[in-house]
């Protein structure tokens, strides 16, 4: 990690500055359209250390920016570039302790001894490591950066100018409720707070002992600050880079567990952490147990949003194709929104992404289902008219995203059909 004085802030100052990966990314866009490879390579550049080091000065919404082009990059970029990538998720550039040192509750600063290196720097605040004098005991502060807040206002602002100067929105398009969505996501993620509730009710209603989860201490902590328990580990997306020997049983299970994990996510819990990229789980020496971090980005559904998603995967499981398209019709009357699209396609594309539910050993490593999703994606596009952007599911329909990549990154492979078939 490289230290930083401060964050660029200011909403001139930002997007002046931006305004040249703003302007080479609409350009790109335009010229490879079907060719996701060719926009996200020309987007990183042929120096991606350099495009890390430019995302990392700015924080908030324009780093979760680049952490979403690496989760996409997974399948379209080589090793080489990906790599580079991951460091925006386990560690990007710090700001100096002293920035931060004022916005600590005035008990931490008495009882504990904090270490002013972060052992993590991400989009919104970073993470310390503080021992208690007291007792010895091992906590992770993780603070959240000063106007930060402000500083993503201005992001969103820029992006949707940006989105309608380079047209890459058909025009009629109502894109503002995805910007709703995205806003609140962000507003949820800046208050940890509530991330510490949310933090203590996911713990409560889990009843597997392979998943742990750090506590959160109320009497430490803030809507700026979040005091946790300290943990020991590894980030998932280092297993494969880190071990010379890996015992492939205990990965297979590991695998097993992330998508069981999604399930009782969707089909029991009604609470979804959508922001799945390996930087937040944790796995221990033995590859035993999976403790699962950072919660700004959960999200609750209600029954009645979550049944529709629900019966999206049991009846292309089922392959009932005429209970699906109905599903699909009680949707976007759901929505109120209007859309038109070719039934045929929309079914060949469920048909296609469900294919993993069907089968009793696949393997995710060497799977080309993204690139077959993204060919019948792109058919679908074209075949869909409508005026508004249904935005219900579109953080879920990232965490199948992120659970995909890591699921491929691990090279697992498990009965699928068999897990699905168990907590649905």
């Amino acid at each position: 990690m490289k230290r930083i004085k401060n964050i660029k802030k200011g909403l001139l100052q930002r997007n002046t500055s931006l305004l040249k990966y703003a302007m080479k990314t609409g350009v790109t866009i335009l010229k490879h359209r079907d060719d996701p490879a060719k926009v996200l390579e020309e987007l990183v550049g042929v120096n991606p250390k350099k495009f890390i080091d430019d995302l990392s000065h700015y924080k908030g919404s324009i780093t979760k920016a680049g952490q979403l082009i690496s989760q996409y990059g997974e399948y379209y970029l080589s090793e080489e570039v990906n790599e580079k990538l991951r460091m925006l998720h386990g560690s990007t550039h710090y700001l100096d302790f002293e920035k931060l040192e004022k916005l600590l509750p005035s008990v931490l600063i008495d009882d504990f001894q904090i270490d002013p290196s972060p052992i993590a720097a991400a989009s919104i605040g970073q993470v310390h490591k503080a021992i208690r004098r007291s007792d010895k005991k091992e906590f992770a502060i993780k603070i959240q950066y000063e106007g930060i807040e402000k500083a993503i206002k201005g992001d969103l602002v820029f992006l949707k100018l940006f989105l309608a100067s380079i047209k890459i929105v058909p025009k009629g398009i109502d894109t503002s409720d995805i910007f709703q969505e995205i806003e609140k996501v962000l507003k949820n993620e800046m208050d940890y707070k509530r991330e510490g509730e949310v933090l203590n009710r996911y713990a409560e209603l889990l009843d597997d002992d392979y998943y742990k989860l750090p506590k959160y201490y109320p009497e430490y902590s803030n809507d700026k600050v979040l005091c946790m328990d300290f943990v020991h580990g590894r980030h998932l997306s280092k297993i494969k880079q880190e071990s010379t020997q890996i015992d492939q049983t205990k990965i297979d299970i590991l695998g097993e567990k992330i998508f069981a994990l999604f399930l009782k996510e969707l089909f029991h819990l009604h609470l979804v952490q959508t922001d799945a990229h390996g930087g937040n789980y944790f796995i221990d020496e033995e590859l035993e147990h999976l403790t699962l971090l950072d919660f700004g980005a959960c999200l609750e559904y209600s029954e009645e949003q979550l049944t529709f998603y629900q019966n999206f995967l049991i009846y292309s499981f089922k392959e009932d194709k005429e209970a699906f398209l109905a599903e699909f019709e009680r949707f976007i009357s759901y929505t109120k929104k209007s859309l038109s699209y070719d039934q045929d396609i929309l079914w060949e594309y469920m048909l296609k992404a469900s294919s993993p539910l069907r089968s009793e050993s696949f393997d995710w490593g060497k799977t080309k289902l993204p690139d077959e999703l993204f060919e019948i994606g792109e058919r679908l596009r074209k075949s869909m008219s409508f005026d508004s952007i249904p935005s219900d599911f579109i953080f879920i329909d990232r965490k199948v995203m992120g659970v995909f990549t890591l699921l491929r990154s691990i090279s697992c492979s498990f009965n699928v059909k068999r897990v699905f078939e168990e907590y649905v």
